[in-house]
């Protein structure tokens, strides 16, 4: 269900990000969002580091990483719910601001709020002609460049484009397969193959990101506007790699022959990922009459992800994976609400979702010495009507119904 935005008087925990403070640290993602925020965490024990999950307060399922399943903490984006966790793969850029609401949610955004919501508005083109521009440069010749424009073409329409660009940054040394380089274990002969050696490779985890967003507000009059958006990403990168301790300090059976430099690892492949998202949206506000406002917010969105990886970052891991997922989400939500407020403030609507999920993962695992693919498809409609009311008794006392 979606979010039931009005003047609900629910107490909740919230925080805030303005987006010159997202800027000045360095958020393009929800990676780095968790960094600054207490509370919030990102996990990607399972499913590798490309298909994570958001915790807030430690809630939050193992298997949601998946992309058929539903998060644990509901993101949307300029009021779109987000169907999977796979559109965490979106990048943060040009932001007006991102709201955190920590704990339960389920009276104010309806299901898959157990562990809370989180909330990411972008900019709008402004009153007047406004941009910036930054190029950064660090080690590794990681090149990180963003870029916005934005304000009135005419007296009623307004548009804003902005670009996000990441480049280099790989600070990870590759060893190869190392003691494991063609090794096949007992009992597996004809059911695995024997373990690549990929040889070396230094400066491995290079980041290859794009993104476009392109925002125009129509005002049809003083009372009624549109507004469009489109947004497109495309990430080439490199997969982030684990890297096991010492030798001396590891179970043997497994271990490569690692050393104790935190910056190399083994490996019997050096994973890329391919990460495509794109979609359009739109916002319709009209004000009925003085007391009364009508919204209608609609998406259209899909992702392609191509990952892959190992489970415990050696060449001879417990499991190798590689996720091939497709997704697609319609959605239409109306709300009609209480503009003026007073003794009573309500909201109302109705909301429907569509959404497809094409998923293949295969597994390699030496645990259980066995090659094995699962797929699966999967096509929801979810409906939804919903409300709020909430009587002002007094400065000190309001009923929400």
């Amino acid at each position: 269900m979606p979010p039931a935005f009005g003047n609900a008087a629910t107490p909740v925990a919230i925080s805030v990000l303005g987006g010159d403070e997202l800027e000045a640290r360095g958020v393009t993602d929800f990676t780095d969002l968790i960094d600054s925020l207490s509370g919030i965490s990102i996990n990607s024990a399972y499913g590798g580091p490309e298909n994570s999950f958001i915790t807030i307060r430690g809630i939050g399922g193992a298997d949601d990483y998946k992309p058929n399943g539903n998060p644990s903490v509901a993101l949307h984006v300029d009021g779109i719910y987000q169907t999977s966790n796979a559109y965490l793969s979106m990048p943060l850029f040009d932001l007006e601001r991102i709201e955190v609401l920590k704990g339960p949610q389920g009276t104010l955004y309806g299901r898959n709020t157990t562990a809370g919501a989180i909330n990411a508005i972008t900019r709008a083109p402004g009153d007047s002609l406004n941009g910036y521009a930054d190029i950064e440069y660090g080690s590794y010749d990681f090149v990180s460049g963003s870029a916005a424009v934005g304000g009135p073409i005419s007296d009623n329409l307004g548009i804003r484009v902005a670009v996000l660009l990441e480049q280099g940054g790989g600070f990870m040394n590759g060893a190869g397969a190392g003691n494991f380089a063609g090794f096949v274990p007992v009992g597996a002969e004809g059911i695995l193959p024997p373990v690549a050696d990929p040889g070396k490779r230094d400066g491995f985890g290079d980041a290859d990101l794009f993104a476009f967003r392109g925002t125009a507000v129509y005002d049809f009059d003083d009372v009624t506007s549109l507004t469009l958006r489109y947004f497109v990403s495309q990430n080439r990168g490199d997969t982030r790699q684990y890297d096991r301790v010492a030798f001396e300090d590891d179970n043997p059976t497994r271990n490569a022959g690692e050393n104790s430099d935190p910056y190399e690892f083994y490996s019997s492949d050096y994973y890329s990922h391919e990460i495509d998202v794109s979609g359009f949206a739109g916002d319709f506000n009209r004000q009925l009459n003085t007391d009364l406002n009508l919204d209608v917010l609609f998406s259209l969105q899909s992702s392609e992800r191509n990952v892959s990886g190992n489970g415990d970052g050696t060449s001879f891991p417990r499991f190798q994976y590689n996720f091939d997922d497709k997704l697609d989400q319609t959605s239409l939500e109306i709300r009609l609400s209480d503009g003026v407020g007073g003794k009573f403030d309500w909201i109302a609507g109705a909301f429907f979702i569509n959404d497809s999920v094409d998923f293949t993962s295969n597994w390699t695992s030496y645990a259980v010495l066995s090659q094995y693919s699962s797929p699966y498809n999967q096509r929801r409609n979810s409906v939804a009507t919903f409300g709020n009311l909430d009587w002002n008794i007094s400065n000190d006392l309001i009923i929400s119904a």
